[in-house]
């Protein structure tokens, strides 16, 4: 269970990164979005904040949020490593794949790599990237496990 959990982790890791480098890679400084779709586009944003750009512009934020986001991984190995649900430790799984990517980009790209913008007759969603969505469904899943635990035992 434990080695699916970081299998899935390091999955996470590698194909957030290898979709970043390929945007990376392919956006030049003339080509600024790519339209897939009445709602969703290719962006490439760099994010020096925290989730939604929150604290962009902060000096030190990317050492800061790297380091912030290393402790939080740290807990969330011993989490799993403690945890003895499939479901728990495959959502786990994902969170930490996720955070590692992000951090990853932090460290070496100074800034996160966000590139996937949806928008629907003139709203946008903060751009994200597969880190983000890895991170998302990890913590969906948990929070369905916590309220159906809590059920449970009611």
């Amino acid at each position: 269970m434990k080695k699916l959990s970081i299998f899935l982790a390091l999955s996470t890791m590698l194909i957030d990164q290898l979709t970043k480098f390929l945007v990376v890679e392919n956006f030049s400084e003339n080509l600024t979005i790519i339209k897939l779709s009445n709602f969703l586009n290719l962006v490439l944003v760099y994010n020096r904040g925290i989730s939604f750009g929150l604290f962009n512009g902060i000096d030190y934020s990317n050492n800061i949020f790297s380091l912030v986001s290393l402790i939080i991984i740290g807990f969330l190995l011993k989490w799993l490593k403690n945890s003895a649900i499939l479901v728990e430790s495959i959502a786990l799984g994902l969170i930490i794949g996720g955070a590692f990517g992000n951090v990853l980009d932090r460290i070496f790209r100074s800034g996160v790599v966000d590139f996937i913008q949806l928008h629907w007759e003139g709203y946008y969603w903060p751009n994200f990237n597969v880190a983000d969505s890895a991170i998302c469904l990890g913590v969906i899943i948990l929070t369905i496990l916590s309220i159906d635990f809590k059920r449970k035992q009611k």
